[in-house]
């Protein structure tokens, strides 16, 4: 078992982990702490859960955009059999083109 002192809002947490997930641990945390340094920007210097909350709601708000637009990519037909055909066709080209120099 691995243990991870992780530091969000200028406060350390130690954590007990997986050995070897040391590393994303600490890149989530940096970035939960990023988001309080931002929630701290808006909302200024009160509690740290209060600062904690919104740094939640900000990275809700990311995840739900970010799942929009997935969805959005899925309702749009698959692109990849016409870039597929696009990119033998370029190759086609370049090969042509190598064997006439």
């Amino acid at each position: 078992m691995g243990d991870v002192r992780l530091t969000v809002a200028g406060r350390p947490y130690d954590v007990a982990c997986a050995d070897g997930d040391e590393p994303h641990l600490q890149k989530l945390a940096a970035l939960v702490d990023e988001k309080a340094q931002q929630a701290r920007l808006v909302v200024g210097d009160v509690n740290e859960t209060r600062i904690l909350l919104f740094a939640a709601i900000f990275m809700a708000d990311e995840l739900q955009n970010a799942r929009a637009n997935v969805e959005k990519s899925e309702e749009r037909p698959d692109l990849t059999p016409g870039l597929l055909e696009m990119a033998a066709r370029i190759n086609q080209l370049a090969d042509s083109i190598a064997t006439k120099n």
